[in-house]
């Protein structure tokens, strides 16, 4: 009878897999500003969606575009399909919860995200990231431990992908280190320091790609470029005083005039709540970041590296990497002489994230107090809502810190939100199965 049942429960899936797959390949494939930089394989891009693309550039080029959507589709409904079986296994939910979760994992192929059309690194990172979370779980739930070398290969291939989710095995690692505290093994400090050190394996791979691409041993230069642009937002022009480089301080001066002509500084609406200020940036980061503070540091940086004889793509592959190194040496003394005003603008935007700062402080309590009952009192049924609550403020955490809260950065986890709210009804109610 079970077996029947899952048999059936199977060909209703695959038929809906089907449908969103033919809705899928029936909407054009969607190229944006990104998605040429992928294509191009430029240096601020991570090497796991570009390799991919290249796979496809086998493709003849009139099917490169419904074939790179179809492959697409396949994977993403792929990682659903694996993240949902496992959700099955552990949580039992009954039909009708079955039904919203699958819904909801399925709803980034469909408008406004479009994942599988969008030829951008969504398109394998949520899959992967799925997956990742698939064996994180095995792991953490059901101490399942015969898949962690896959985990970590995944974890690896995500963090490749997209660069948002390099502290993802950290987090994992410290979950799986608080649920065993009191009873460690050789095998657990094993498992923990593979999962804390694979950000620096990560690192090296990135730094190698990029010695054999662009000449240059570097990690992907986009972090700091991201990151400083609230600094800037929240800045004063007495802030050049803070810098003694003369380039440094040449590119505070000539990037805060630009973001002042351009309205583009928090000093500019004086009598704006912090909401109103906070929604100045979130509309108009691409002008503050990319078409602002980057491009004025690549171009400077551009035509220096031409000026000493070098070739055109060495150059571009060095503009990116001095505009890296400098937005990083300036963002802590930028952050420090701001921070008061830059911690405001970057709680309202996690805020924004979660659609009110009420449902970000629960999350944060939550996440506090079950990781205390996990670590101190060991009460495993807290791990649910631990891990849950701790995987999204980390994702969330991350986002603000770089760019702004749009649901491009944060869909991966709106599957967790629900996951968590029903692991809170289970622990206190009296329903015994969801």
């Amino acid at each position: 009878m079970k077996k029947e049942h899952n048999n059936r429960e199977i060909s209703i899936l695959l038929l809906f897999y089907l449908i969103v797959f033919l809705f899928n390949i029936s909407q054009n494939a969607i190229y944006s500003y990104d998605t040429y930089g992928y294509l191009d394989a430029m240096p601020n891009r991570y090497p796991g969606y570009i390799a991919f693309l290249k796979i496809l550039k086998f493709v003849p080029e009139n099917y490169f575009n419904i074939i790179t959507v179809g492959v697409q589709s396949i994977i993403g409904l792929t990682g659903v399909h694996f993240f949902f079986r496992k959700l099955s296994t552990i949580f039992r939910f009954k039909w009708y919860i079955k039904v919203l979760m699958l819904l909801l994992l399925v709803f980034p192929f469909f408008p406004p995200l479009l994942v599988a059309n969008n030829l951008c690194s969504e398109a394998l990172s949520y899959p992967l990231y799925l997956i990742a979370l698939g064996l994180s779980f095995d792991l953490l739930f059901k101490s399942h431990t015969r898949y962690f070398g896959l985990l970590l290969l995944v974890l690896t291939g995500l963090s490749l992908t997209r660069g948002q989710f390099i502290i993802t095995s950290v987090v994992i690692g410290g979950i799986y280190f608080l649920k065993h505290v009191y009873s460690l093994k050789l095998f657990h400090i094993r498992r923990v320091l593979l999962l804390l050190l694979l950000p620096l394996v990560i690192k090296g791979i990135d730094m190698e790609y990029h010695k054999l691409k662009d000449g240059i041993f570097m990690a992907t230069p986009f972090s700091y470029v991201n990151a400083i642009a609230a600094p800037f937002y929240v800045s004063q022009a007495s802030d050049k005083a803070l810098f003694t480089d003369i380039e440094q301080m040449q590119l505070f001066n000539s990037c805060y005039a630009q973001l002042q002509s351009k309205g583009l500084l928090i000093s500019e609406y004086p009598n704006s709540d912090l909401k109103e200020q906070y929604m100045v940036y979130h509309r108009n980061v691409p002008k503050i970041c990319n078409q602002t503070i980057h491009v004025t540091a690549l171009d400077y940086y551009y035509q220096k590296a031409l000026a000493l004889d070098h070739p055109p793509k060495k150059a571009s592959a060095l503009s990116y990497l001095h505009a890296e190194q400098n937005y990083r040496a300036m963002f802590t003394p930028l952050l420090f002489d701001n921070f008061w005003a830059w911690s405001n603008l970057y709680m309202t935007n996690m805020a924004h994230g979660f659609f009110s700062i009420v449902i970000l402080f629960a999350l944060i309590i939550i996440c506090f107090y079950t990781g205390i009952q996990v670590a101190f009192k060991s009460k495993r049924k807290m791990l649910y809502p631990f891990t849950l609550s701790a995987l999204t403020l980390a994702n969330a955490s991350i986002v603000a810190f770089a760019s702004h809260s749009i649901m491009r950065y944060l869909f991966y986890n709106y599957s967790l939100i629900l996951l968590l709210l029903i692991a809170i009804i289970y622990h206190y109610s009296n329903v015994k199965k969801l």
